[in-house]
C-alpha cells in the first residue's frame, strides 16, 4: 500500500510539473512576441522623430528637395524614411504642414514655421 501511494505521488508531481513548465513556456513565448512588436513600434517612433528633427533643420528646402514615391520618402534623392503609407504636405502663409502615416499604424501631423 505504501509503495502504491508513493507511486501515485510521483505521478501527480510529474503531471503538475509538466503543466507548470508548459504554461511557463507559453507565457515566455507570448512575452517575447509582445516585446518584439513593442520594440518595432518604438523603433518606428524613433525613426519618425529623427525624421521630424531632420526636416525641421532643413525646413527652408522642403518644397524643392522632399519627394514621396513608392512608399519611400526622399530628401534630395536620398532615402529619408522607409515604409511610409501616406504622405502629404502643403504650404500656407509661411507654415508647412506635413501629414505622414508610417506602416499604417503611426500617424503624425507636423507644422514647420518658415
Amino acid at each position: 500500500m505504501k509503495n502504491s501511494f508513493s507511486l501515485f505521488e510521483i505521478v501527480i508531481t510529474i503531471f503538475l510539473s509538466s503543466f507548470v513548465i508548459i504554461n511557463s513556456m507559453y507565457f515566455t513565448k507570448e512575452l517575447f512576441t509582445t516585446q518584439k512588436i513593442l520594440l518595432n513600434s518604438e523603433i518606428n517612433k524613433i525613426d519618425l522623430l529623427s525624421t521630424r528633427i531632420f526636416l525641421d533643420l532643413h525646413k527652408n528646402e522642403l518644397e524643392d528637395k522632399l519627394t514621396f514615391k513608392d512608399n519611400i520618402l526622399y530628401f534630395d534623392s536620398e532615402i529619408l524614411l522607409l515604409d511610409v503609407s501616406s504622405f502629404s504636405s502643403n504650404k500656407t502663409s509661411g507654415i508647412i504642414k506635413i501629414d505622414i502615416i508610417l506602416n499604417d499604424s503611426i500617424k503624425q501631423v507636423w507644422k514647420f514655421n518658415l
